[in-house]
């Protein structure tokens, strides 16, 4: 996925401070990123890589031939 950025705006934490943490909070934001994209309707991308090569002149005929 690319370009994909969450905002948190919100958030109600327990009260008690040993119940507050990542235990509470990214259960929750795992499933509410999931349901994201779900909704979003994904699809997939080409893979696209770019490669520079540098190689002596005698090796330019197989590296072309790949």
């Amino acid at each position: 996925m690319r370009g994909v950025c969450f905002e948190v705006c919100d958030v109600v934490l327990h009260a008690d401070a040993i119940h507050r943490g990542g235990g509470q909070v990214i259960p929750t934001a795992r499933r509410v990123i999931y349901a994201s994209h779900l909704t979003a309707k994904p699809r997939l991308l080409e893979p696209v890589y770019l490669v520079e090569i540098q190689a002596p002149e005698q090796a330019l005929g197989g590296i072309y031939s790949v």
